[in-house]
């Protein structure tokens, strides 16, 4: 038969009982069992206390600037420099190789994860380096140099990368604006009930004869 052990028993007790165990007990216990998993699994010498910090509300983790008190996200200035350097070494080119464009989004992954409508823009370059061979040369086209050039501004706004909230960092928060859209064959019109505001683009002249090609073969296009 099972027998829990001493240790086993005093987290039992701290956890099931805390109302009538004092506060420092359960942290003591909390604190102190990691480690003895440690030393027991791995011995005596796995535990190197120069490793172990000090609690802190503020932190870095996975290349981020993390507040725990506040619940926000930001991104170092210096991992923003580095990528708005990628970008503009590859627009200045005007074209990439796969390697290039692998290092781009893995340096734009991190800045990325503070600005969710940036996504897309990765998913679309990602597409692009998975099609390149190992050696080749792809010569960016006008919608991959467009999106960079959005990119290279979304970039010099600093301040939008920082105090991001976690629940928006983690896509977990409720939405708070509702926008409808709707296209004809002249343009796009975007609404925003709540403000009664509207935003209109017109196509250029060469989109409604692309529309009306499309059209011929039955065709929607969205």
């Amino acid at each position: 038969m099972f027998q829990p052990t001493a240790l086993q028993q005093q987290i039992h007790e701290a956890i099931g009982h805390r109302d009538h165990k004092e506060k420092d007990l359960r942290c003591f216990v909390a604190d102190l069992a990691p480690r003895r998993a440690m030393t027991t699994v791995l011995g005596p010498a796995a535990i190197n206390k120069s490793k172990f910090t000090d609690w802190s509300e503020n932190g870095r983790m996975l290349t981020l600037l993390w507040d725990t008190r506040n619940g926000v996200v930001t991104t170092p200035r210096e991992k923003i420099e580095k990528t708005q350097e990628m970008v503009i070494g590859v627009l200045a080119a005007r074209a990439a190789t796969k390697t290039t464009l692998l290092q781009l989004l893995g340096s734009l992954r991190h800045v990325m994860t503070c600005c969710p409508p940036a996504r897309s823009f990765n998913q679309r370059r990602y597409v692009t380096a998975s099609s390149l061979t190992r050696h080749g040369v792809l010569k960016l086209g006008c919608p991959a140099i467009e999106d960079l050039k959005w990119m290279r501004t979304i970039l010099l706004l600093h301040k939008r990368f920082n105090g991001t909230p976690v629940d928006h960092f983690a896509s977990v928060g409720t939405t708070s604006v509702h926008v409808h859209t709707n296209a004809s064959d002249d343009g796009l019109c975007v609404l925003e009930p709540r403000i009664r505001q509207f935003i209109r683009v017109p196509f250029t002249k060469a989109m409604p004869r692309k529309c009306a090609e499309d059209k011929s073969i039955n065709s929607i296009r969205a």
